[in-house]
């Protein structure tokens, strides 16, 4: 994509494709330790996750955060010999 279209927002103060980006690979970090801890049936409680937090609006987001995403995906998937 473009650097010109990573920075659309479709309406003032919402999220850019960047930010979006950004808020799938904290979100697949988070959901995927909490299903680690479901799957070892750990009853510890989860606490709450707030996204802006973990990414304040406007903050710039590496471009290598696309790669970590995808790697992330990858290595929770089986693998296919």
């Amino acid at each position: 994509m473009k650097a010109d279209r990573e920075a659309f927002r479709y309406a003032p103060g919402k999220w850019s494709v960047r930010e979006v980006a950004g808020h799938l690979g904290d979100t697949e970090r988070v959901m995927a330790y909490r299903l680690l801890r479901i799957a070892r049936h750990d009853t510890t409680p989860l606490p709450g996750f707030d996204e802006n937090a973990w990414m304040p609006p406007r903050s710039s987001i590496s471009a290598g955060s696309g790669i970590w995403w995808k790697n992330s995906r990858l290595s929770g998937l089986p693998r296919s010999n």
